[in-house]
């Protein structure tokens, strides 16, 4: 009726108010980007980097990430719906650029330990008796393969293991303090966490 002309005017803007909800009402270009439903990202163009995941969205059936991105990309998603989706999907989808790229150490770090293992008892995100180098780690997350949450616990949890430094090193560190010197460079030292070694070495390493 309002396409043809039976809806009186005073009518049609209430009527509009009504009906966005139940009908589904969008602009003809709209598709629903479960990652930033309101286009708050500024042009960051945000995607979904896990696709298998399964959001807990209230009164809605089980879907994959994969498969609600698919719905919201052809219009099957209302813009009601979709302006509510983010706080569902933002984390378990791992919503992030789609270049998004860090190290595990994180921005500014690397890693020394290249040969340090690591499983889900350190990270939460591996599957059970999956273990990985941080080598392997670090190159999954230069690779753009981990979501911003993957690479924020990895940064807390892996420090020590895999040996996280400065890119540039740390600033030189005399063992003796400040201005002084060992004068027994074949003494033999144990600190706890670090390897037996002797005074000369330890200073040749600082």
């Amino acid at each position: 009726d309002g396409l043809a002309g039976r809806i009186p005017e005073t009518a049609c803007e209430f009527i509009a108010g009504a009906t966005q909800a139940n009908c589904g009402c969008a602009l003809p270009n709209y598709t629903c980007n479960i990652c930033d439903p309101d286009g708050s990202s500024s042009g960051q163009n945000l995607v979904v980097k896990s696709p298998d995941a399964v959001p807990e969205i209230p009164g809605q059936p089980p879907r994959t990430c994969a498969e609600l991105d698919e719905a919201g990309k052809g219009r099957l998603i209302p813009p009601g719906e979709c302006s509510a989706l983010a706080i569902f999907t933002a984390q378990t989808c791992g919503c992030a650029p789609a270049d998004f790229t860090c190290s595990v150490c994180g921005d500014g770090w690397q890693v020394s330990n290249a040969g340090s293992l690591i499983n889900e008892d350190l990270l939460s995100f591996l599957e059970e008796d999956e273990v990985l180098t941080c080598a392997e780690l670090q190159e999954q997350g230069l690779a753009g393969n981990l979501t911003p949450a993957e690479c924020n616990e990895a940064e807390f949890s892996i420090r020590t293991t895999c040996g996280c430094t400065p890119e540039g090193g740390f600033a030189q560190c005399s063992i003796c303090g400040q201005g002084s010197e060992t004068l027994a460079p074949e003494a033999e030292i144990s600190i706890t966490g670090l390897p037996a070694t002797t005074c000369g070495d330890l200073q040749a390493q600082g």
